[in-house]
């Protein structure tokens, strides 16, 4: 029986899988790189400039990452490929020891199937000769001869296993491990030091689950993973973990499929012409975003997560990033698609009230008072006094935008009144100073300050990082 640490280090193993596979790249291109002509070693560079460029600028540029899932979907080798590669990365799991190639070899006919029938799990008809050519040329960083003896050309090449590397084979060393490992880490450390590449790819990585391309990718190895699993001989209990594990949108899971994604996108630009690489390395790639991409994004998320609120919060991700980005327009678009979710009143008003922020910074106010109705309507159904205070306080900021503002300081006056009576101390205080920073906003000092004052007065211990800013701001406004 698996106990938590088998599992874990499990998790730990197929987590892994991308640190291995750098690895074995870096070994090869150190190989190439040591030896063979001047101008081999110079074609050998290029080569990992062209394919670090084009790595590079798949993470960074949004639009570029959306093309290439695309691309990798509908590929007609890699999707034959593709079953094939699954069912050896989830053998190496089940089995450390490794696949044979006998046993990912079909003598079927891929042609032949129903038209109802889109699992590319059925339809590979490879040999064993083709496999082999396929883990030696096409994913040499990604499978590996599990047995030194074979390794060695020792042994029978029709008997040696391979592995891959989200098993927990320890990978072959060669000349140039060492060097390889050294590099890996110097470029991390690199990558870590610079605090906007970071943020961008953190950005990148919520927006990708907003992208339909994306989610219907991960539809499909989720559904072949499951189907695979069901059918290869393995370890019971390995696979029976995994079954499991595999059948949400486990932390391990992603991980999973985003380096299964990764790799297959590395190989569709290996196999591209010269002529496109340099297209896909030199073009501008502008992000677009449609109300269509939106609607089949919610659809394929509550989908895969059979839940609405995690749908939601990957909307709202992805919402923030383009917000992040300078793209309010998708960034409303985005909560415009939450808001049509099965939430719960509470859930529901946030979203709505997220709709009614972004009007207001875009200074559509009649539109914001519009959404902020909704949030309250929501809000008053839920019965939580604190965000109903809040939400006065949006209503106040809107009608002010638009000249009301009588209208305006009687919400505010509202909002402060619920704030009073609320028991929490946080709570208070959040109310005071979100009316203090509303009030900053018009240019309403006065008001801000008695806010300012009533923050002070009523200070929660676990605010202690915001009382620095809290007092420089009050010494301001009484010089």
């Amino acid at each position: 029986m698996l106990n938590e640490s088998d599992k874990d280090q499990i998790r730990k193993e197929i987590v892994s899988g991308f640190d291995k596979q750098s690895v074995r790249y870096y070994e090869g291109v150190f190989a190439k790189l040591n030896s063979g002509s001047l101008k081999q070693r110079q074609k050998s560079f290029n080569v990992l400039y062209d394919e670090q460029s084009f790595l590079s600028k798949r993470v960074f540029v949004p639009r570029l990452f959306r093309l290439v899932t695309k691309k990798i979907l509908s590929d007609p080798v890699l999707k034959r490929q593709r079953p094939v590669l699954i069912q050896a990365c989830l053998t190496s799991i089940l089995r450390p020891k490794g696949v044979l190639t006998d046993e990912l070899a079909s003598t079927g006919n891929p042609r032949k199937r129903s038209n109802h029938d889109n699992d590319d799990s059925e339809k590979a008809a490879y040999t064993r000769r083709h496999t082999q050519r396929i883990f030696h040329e096409h994913f040499p960083e990604t499978f590996f001869k599990a047995d030194p003896k074979t390794a060695n050309g020792n042994e029978d090449e029709r008997l040696a296993p391979y592995s891959s590397v989200f098993s927990s084979s320890e990978l072959p060393r060669t000349s140039t491990t060492s060097q390889a490992q050294d590099f890996i880490a110097f470029d991390a450390k690199k990558v870590m030091s610079d605090s906007d590449a970071m943020r961008r790819i953190r950005l990148q990585a919520d927006l990708k689950y907003i992208y339909p391309e994306y989610l219907e990718d991960l539809r499909q190895f989720k559904h072949a993973c499951s189907k695979t699993l069901q059918r290869i001989p393995g370890d019971e209990e390995r696979k029976e973990f995994l079954i499991s594990e595999f059948s949400s949108l486990t932390p391990t899971f992603i991980v999973f499929h985003a380096h299964f994604n990764s790799i297959l996108s590395l190989e569709w630009f290996r196999t591209r012409r010269s002529q496109v690489k340099e297209r896909v390395l030199k073009g501008i790639y502008p992000l677009k975003y449609s109300v269509a991409d939106g609607a089949r994004a919610r659809e394929l998320l509550v989908d895969l997560t059979q839940s609405d609120e995690f749908a939601k919060f990957a909307l709202e991700s992805g919402a923030m990033a383009f917000l992040n980005f300078g793209l309010p327009h998708f960034t409303l678009l985005l909560y415009k698609e939450c808001v049509k979710l099965h939430l719960p009143p509470l859930s529901l008003g946030s979203s709505h009230e997220n709709i009614a922020i972004v009007l207001r910074d875009m200074g559509k106010h009649k539109l914001m008072i519009r959404s902020m109705n909704d949030a309250l309507r929501c809000l008053r159904e839920a019965g939580d006094p604190y965000r109903i205070s809040v939400a006065l306080k949006n209503l106040g900021e809107a009608e002010w935008g638009l000249g009301f503002t009588k209208k305006a300081c009687d919400y505010f006056d509202e909002a402060e009144s619920i704030g009073d009576k609320l028991l929490e101390i946080t709570q208070r205080f959040r109310v005071y100073w979100n009316l203090a920073v509303a009030n900053r906003r018009l240019g309403r000092k006065e008001a801000e300050l008695r806010y300012l004052k009533k923050c002070l007065s009523d200070f929660p211990d676990e605010y202690g990082d915001r009382i620095l800013e809290l007092e420089n701001r009050f010494d301001e406004l009484t010089r």
